[in-house]
């Protein structure tokens, strides 16, 4: 298990947050993903996502493919993508959290570019994905159009915004799933649903907030097998994300440094994002 640290340059590609739809291209994957700004957020249900009632429905994802006719209790998606109901598990909202993940941030497009062009084990078709804090979905669908099987979780009041990205970029062909998961808590559903521990876990931006590290690193030690490697990519805003290496370090990980010459162009200066 390893922790690696990066700089990139804040101000490059991904930076419109205002607008309602970001249309984002990695070479030959070209994704639109729907978010929710926290203007246009304000203006609806405090807590919510930003999506009109009637957007989504339950806490649903798509199945693998070769799945898709062995579970029960299933529902017909958009575009033929069969669709699976996972439960609830804790209905109370931290008030710190209300308001996230409802944005392209530029840690998840640094996360899903560098992931893309530089496969971590060689290519994406078959490799078993878990994205924590996915939000908007960016970096797990890309890596899903690219073939990988990919786990999308986040909180519930964010899940509509995912599964509706979800849904609106991938094709029954594709191999998602999106399930709800609170960072501590337990991890076997996941790793059930994923068929096993994850060749890779991602997460972009999920480590601003410290009151969450122990938390985050729980999840991280549950869903690690001895072959899985976990990227986490983030800005650095304050001393808090640099808290969390220290912090991982002590839990076992392994902290190390990518170099920023393996970044895009416009994010190999400045500012900084850390990669575990």
């Amino acid at each position: 298990m390893s922790t690696a640290i990066v700089p990139f340059r804040p101000n490059g590609p991904a930076a419109d947050q205002e607008a309602p739809h970001r249309f984002i291209q990695f070479g030959p994957i070209t994704m639109n993903i729907r978010q929710c700004s926290q203007k246009a957020n304000a203006l609806r249900i405090p807590g919510g996502t930003g999506l009109q009632d009637g957007d989504a429905d339950d806490n649903s994802g798509i199945q693998w493919p070769h799945d898709a006719a062995n579970n029960s209790g299933q529902q017909q998606g958009p575009a033929g993508i069969q669709m699976q109901h996972l439960g609830p598990q804790e209905p109370q909202q931290d008030p710190a959290l209300v308001n996230v993940g409802m944005v392209v941030w530029q840690s998840g497009f640094v996360l899903a570019e560098l992931l893309l062009r530089r496969p971590p084990l060689g290519s994406w078709p078959g490799v078993r994905v878990l994205e924590l804090g996915a939000g908007t979905g960016i970096t797990g669908i890309a890596l899903a159009l690219a073939g990988a099987r990919v786990m999308l979780t986040d909180l519930p009041h964010i899940l509509p915004l995912t599964r509706e990205n979800v849904t609106a970029n991938l094709r029954p062909i594709h191999a998602a799933m999106v399930a709800e998961h609170r960072w501590g808590s337990d991890a076997t559903p996941l790793l059930q649903l994923c068929g096993g521990y994850p060749d890779i876990i991602a997460a972009a931006d999920c480590i601003y907030e410290t009151q969450f590290h122990g938390a985050l690193l729980s999840t991280l030690q549950q869903c690690m097998g001895s072959h899985s490697q976990a990227f986490f990519s983030y800005r650095n805003r304050t001393a808090k994300e640099q808290t969390f290496a220290a912090t991982a370090a002590a839990h076992g990980f392994a902290v190390e440094t990518v170099p920023t010459e393996q970044l895009a162009e416009d994010y190999q200066t400045g500012g900084g994002c850390g990669l575990l």
